[in-house]
């Protein structure tokens, strides 16, 4: 195992080392981090890149063009046989009124899929979760007003919501889990 650890973080650096040197190469600063030796190469390399290829170009015989028959007629005369163009008026000014926001339909605990469903919502009063172990009643947590719960599992018109380890039905009306479907369909 500690082979293969080795061979990956052998290959993570080579890989890094590649994408330094040709991060350098591509910006013109390698030169300054290659031997004496290297430099030269380079440059050859870079200047034979650089230069472009001579064009070749075939000469075409010159054409004449072809006489002229007609003559354009004076600047002036076209100018005074042009009728002057209408001013454009402007378009009366009409303020758009901002679209209606398309009304969303109201959200129903039926109509909910199991992903619009909240993973926590607020319960809206207070309330007492018996806490159960081994099977027996072990005590009550009481929950204040305004607590978040884990939503459990919905079944009908009520809802299974758990705080801490201890789980209650409760009803649907009773916690906020309606207007906060609502938020997050919008």
């Amino acid at each position: 195992m500690e082979a293969v650890k080795n061979a990956f973080w052998n290959l993570v650096t080579l890989v890094l080392a590649g994408v330094v040197v040709y991060l350098l190469y591509a910006r013109g600063k390698l030169d300054a981090y290659l031997p004496a030796q290297y430099v030269s190469t380079v440059v050859l390399a870079r200047s034979a890149q650089a230069a472009p290829a001579p064009a070749v170009v075939k000469a075409e015989p010159a054409v004449a063009p072809a006489p002229a028959t007609q003559v354009a007629p004076p600047v002036a005369q076209v100018q005074a046989e042009v009728p002057p163009a209408p001013e454009p008026t402007p378009a009366p000014a009409v303020e758009a009124a901002p679209p209606a926001p398309e009304p969303v339909a109201p959200v129903t605990l039926a109509s909910l899929t199991p992903q619009q469903i909240p993973r926590q919502v607020k319960i809206l009063k207070p309330m007492v979760f018996p806490v159960i172990v081994n099977g027996r009643s072990a005590g009550t947590i009481s929950a204040p007003a305004g607590m978040m719960v884990q939503v459990v599992r919905v079944q009908g018109e009520k809802l299974i919501v758990q705080n801490g380890g201890a789980t209650k039905v409760v009803d649907a009306a009773d916690t906020d889990i309606l207007q906060r479907a609502q938020a997050r369909a919008r």
